[in-house]
């Protein structure tokens, strides 16, 4: 057996210890799956878990108020993180392609930094009440994510803070956040529309209001009956031009469009 491996992965009490500089914590001297950050600590710092294939589960107290740049950065069998109020900032590119599923932010956090959650298999997320800035890419890349609900306090979200959720399919905002953030909410309109329209079919026809096409499944195709068997909404054609270079077009008073 080796004996030092053994030691690295299974430490007992006295051998599970962090590497601080000042009240700042720098590294994890022994691998272990779950940790429980001392309540001394002020901020986790840069890099100071990139890459550990071993860590699972994190606790972080309410003396944490920070957490750096790449701090989690490739931690992939991470799943789990308990963030406590006091916790303020999440740096950038902090738990980039690590395997949380679920996030359950503190009221505290005012700023999530660039590709702070890249890549992560989130399904749902929810800003909170209290968060400031989402930085760029923030969420990008998280092909999993479904829903995300945004709260009254942000004032700078990214545009391409979702950037590569190809199954995001619903952001929830109140009325006074879209009213105040239209070209936001604009961008948001934008990726709604490319994310739906992938696995669906546009049609459009006569008895449509002019210059909107129809939206419905793609399994509801049929040579004899092109429309789609329900139609889940109207949207613009003209957001939908790109898609003609490559698309079918059936002639009639009829017409179908698809990818």
């Amino acid at each position: 057996m080796d004996l030092e491996r053994d030691r690295r992965t299974n430490p007992t009490p006295e051998t599970c210890i962090f590497q601080f500089l000042g009240d700042t914590l720098t590294d994890l001297l022994y691998d272990q799956e779950e940790i429980q950050i001392p309540d001394h600590c002020r901020a986790i710092g840069t890099c100071a878990f990139t890459d550990n294939l071993f860590l699972e589960h994190v606790t972080l107290p309410s003396s944490v108020k920070s957490i750096g740049c790449s701090a989690f950065l490739g931690c992939m069998y991470l799943t789990s993180i308990q963030f406590s109020e006091g916790l303020e900032t999440i740096g950038s590119g902090a738990f980039q392609d690590t395997g949380l599923r679920t996030l359950s932010f503190p009221a505290t956090l005012r700023e999530i930094g660039d590709e702070a959650f890249t890549g992560c298999p989130l399904e749902e997320l929810t800003l909170p009440e209290g968060l400031i800035t989402v930085g760029a890419q923030a969420f990008s890349e998280c092909t999993d994510l479904k829903s995300v609900t945004i709260s009254d306090s942000l004032e700078d979200l990214a545009e391409d803070a979702f950037f590569l959720c190809p199954n995001l399919r619903h952001i929830r905002a109140s009325p006074h956040w879209q009213q105040t953030h239209p070209q936001q909410c604009l961008s948001f309109c934008h990726l709604l529309q490319e994310n739906f329209l992938q696995p669906f079919l546009c049609v459009q026809a006569d008895q449509f209001p002019k210059g909107q096409v129809a939206v419905g499944k793609v399994g509801a195709l049929r040579k004899a009956h092109p429309f789609p068997e329900s139609i889940a909404g109207f949207v613009p054609l003209e957001h939908h031009q790109r898609y003609l270079a490559d698309a079918f077009l059936f002639q009639g008073s009829k017409g179908v469009l698809h990818q």
